[in-house]
């Protein structure tokens, strides 16, 4: 079982916007520097935090980017000093790191290994609203799929996660450029129907999900047995834009 190293008292970091802020090598350095927790690649195949990752399918590629911390309320008091949050001691969690294009550290999402109320902690550690994950990875000639989640987000070449349902916040966040968006399969979630409704009418491609799959989300496809080029297929097919959009998602929420 691997103990928590400890992590050093970092001070709030920046995005590139404030990019004057950090013109010292010792800054630099700072801002590059990964989260000082054992990630996937630490952990041995039996520990529970990597039978999960394991069981999701999440390509090896991305262990590296996936931290466990047997206490995330001391992680986090480490990473933000001072911070109000109230969050049990003890509470073991995932925990996936989000940086700018740079790699500088933005902030960090926890997730739950076990049923919780809070099954998703996201802390952003700068003052810019900058959250999304992937933009280290992104290549922005390509087209770029949007997802909710980390997990779902390594799943697909060239992907982020908006970390909420609100996907289209990405088109403010990071400027607008050929996206996807991929909202999660929940019909009689509000929320993501009402986002959805105003993805479409800003113009964006969205993807409609059959009537006849019942999976969830991208990560729920992969478990049942879809491969990277069938889910690319899957997109390619369902993917709508304006008029055709709307009387798809008609269909959709019938």
């Amino acid at each position: 079982i691997f103990a928590e190293k400890n992590v050093g008292k970092k001070k709030n970091i920046f995005s590139e916007e404030s990019d004057e802020k950090f013109k010292t090598e010792t800054d630099s350095k700072l801002l590059k520097n990964k989260i000082n927790l054992p990630s996937m690649n630490d952990l041995p195949s039996e520990h529970y935090a990597k039978r999960e990752i394991l069981r999701r399918k999440i390509p090896q590629k991305y262990f590296g980017d996936i931290y466990y911390t047997m206490c995330f309320k001391t992680f986090l008091d480490e990473m933000m000093p001072g911070n109000d949050k109230k969050i049990p001691m003890a509470e073991k969690r995932l925990v996936f790191p989000f940086y700018n294009e740079k790699g500088w550290l933005l902030g960090f999402q926890g997730r739950a290994l076990t049923e919780h109320r809070l099954k998703y902690i996201t802390i952003n550690l700068t003052e810019t609203g900058l959250k999304i994950y992937g933009l280290n990875h992104c290549d922005s000639s390509k087209q770029i799929p949007v997802v909710e989640g980390p997990i779902d987000s390594m799943l697909l070449d060239n992907t982020l996660a908006m970390m909420d349902s609100a996907l289209y916040k990405v088109i403010e966040l990071f400027g607008d450029k050929d996206y996807l968006f991929i909202y999660d399969n929940e019909k009689r979630n509000k929320d993501v129907v009402r986002n959805m409704k105003k993805t479409i009418a800003m113009g964006q491609n969205i993807f409609i999900w059959p009537k006849n799959i019942s999976a969830k989300d991208i990560n729920d496809l992969v478990l049942e047995g879809y491969s990277e080029y069938q889910l690319r297929e899957l997109l390619k097919t369902r993917s709508f834009s304006g008029m055709r959009a709307e009387l798809e998602l008609a269909k959709w929420l019938m």
